[in-house]
């Protein structure tokens, strides 16, 4: 997962990691409890993004502010993810209570940054 190698910045509300992920392979990212922010997910090898909001103070849910799909598409659900959860051919985004998931099905391994705002 992404989560451990997340840097702190501007009083630990802002975090940036990248990395890689492969196919069919979920990455997890804990965002604080009962907070809203915002994620930017960008895909590198993909020439692809998301940028979300997100809320878990009740039910945990997220909301698109923008997307490109150069090379994949990008769908967005709630609930824990596995790997294979989601559509083949398709990268996953979901949030289920602290974790926020993104789930690689693209068809090859994946080239990510994440910014955190929480």
């Amino acid at each position: 997962t992404g989560s451990g190698g997340m840097t702190q910045a501007g009083g630990g509300r802002q975090r940036f990691s990248r990395g890689v992920v492969g196919d069919d392979t979920v990455a997890t990212f804990t965002i604080n409890s009962g907070l809203g922010g915002e994620i930017s997910l960008m895909f590198a090898n993909l020439a692809s993004g998301i940028k979300v909001r997100f809320d878990t103070s009740g039910t945990s849910e997220l909301a698109l502010i923008s997307e490109t799909e150069a090379f994949v598409t990008i769908d967005l659900t709630t609930g824990a993810l596995t790997g294979t959860t989601g559509a083949d051919n398709r990268i996953t985004i979901s949030i289920s209570g602290t974790t926020f998931y993104f789930e690689n099905r693209s068809g090859l391994s994946v080239t990510y940054g994440i910014m955190i705002w929480d």
